[in-house]
């Protein structure tokens, strides 16, 4: 893993979809942040015929032959993320991509040890976890007694690719980041079953998993056609009897202008790793064992 400090590094996003065009909007942005002062977006690539004012659009091969690129952000769609990091990896990139990093727990695998066999970096991006409500949950569980039972609910969109499982995976896979908020909130998880509702305009898939001591863990993955706002729930009991369902009202305000975003907090944690300063291989484990819980899941409703 390479450990060396630079003082600038060059970045292209590629993509420019749901998490593409918001990275690069806030590359564009000045933060009062050292490390993001450090990072200067050099380009996008895109499949598609789009401009992006001020801002060159190159072929992956090029980005990938300029001395002045350092990092790779791969904001694609998931069927995508495999042969992209691969390539980024060859050519002695870092590499930041969106979850899922692979489709399979063996292809990240292969992955990961690629970036270690070419002296780069590759991180999954993970701002699930590092949510304000997240957060909140996080401080909460220190403070109570065990967690009895977790019912956590994720209602989307259709957006012309998560609903075809061969581009996205499936539905655990393209809901990895449910997988890893659930991991990193309440520890190791076992499979018990799932089970899965198809319909033409929507789909309502739900693993069943144990956290310790057999206790339930419930993950709710529903996708409808049209406009359904993006929102999560969790309901989580405790032995006391006490239930967390709700967010107090400051957790959910928008952050003020200027704020650094989650996007750019986890841009900062893969500098910090390239930089030998972050540690990431609680985030690697977390990310394969994702994967081996949602193929998992997934075998369970014959997927």
């Amino acid at each position: 893993m390479s450990s060396a400090i630079q003082s600038m590094y060059g970045v292209v996003v590629v993509g420019l979809g749901r998490s593409g065009k918001p990275r690069v909007r806030d590359l564009q942005k000045t933060f009062d942040n050292e490390t993001l002062k450090r990072i200067q977006l050099k380009g996008f690539v895109s499949r598609r015929d789009v401009s992006e004012d001020g801002l060159s659009k190159l072929s992956l091969d090029e980005a990938l032959s300029r001395d002045d690129v350092d990092i790779v952000i791969v904001a694609t769609e998931p069927k995508m993320h495999e042969q992209y990091v691969r390539k980024v990896l060859e050519a002695g990139k870092h590499c930041l991509v969106d979850y899922p990093l692979a489709l399979t727990s063996a292809a990240a695998k292969e992955l990961y040890q690629l970036a270690r066999t070419k002296g780069v970096s590759l991180h999954e991006e993970n701002i699930g976890i590092m949510s304000k409500t997240s957060q909140y949950l996080r401080e909460e569980l220190k403070k109570r007694p065990p967690v009895t039972e977790v019912d956590m609910l994720l209602l989307g969109n259709y957006n012309g690719w998560i609903e075809d499982w061969e581009s996205s995976g499936g539905p655990f896979v393209t809901g990895n980041g449910m997988l890893q908020t659930a991991l990193s909130l309440f520890g190791p998880l076992e499979v018990d079953g799932a089970s899965l509702q198809q319909e033409v305009d929507k789909y309502s898939a739900v693993g069943h998993l144990f956290m310790t001591e057999k206790r339930p863990l419930n993950l709710t993955l529903q996708r409808v056609k049209g406009e359904a706002q993006r929102r999560s729930e969790y309901v989580i009991k405790f032995e006391d009897g006490s239930v967390i369902d709700s967010f107090p009202d400051h957790i959910l305000q928008p952050p003020k202008p200027g704020h650094v975003g989650l996007f750019m907090q986890d841009l900062i944690m893969f500098v910090d790793e390239i930089e030998g300063k972050r540690d990431p291989s609680e985030n690697i484990a977390r990310t394969i064992r994702s994967l081996e819980l949602a193929q998992e899941i997934h075998s369970h409703v014959g997927l």
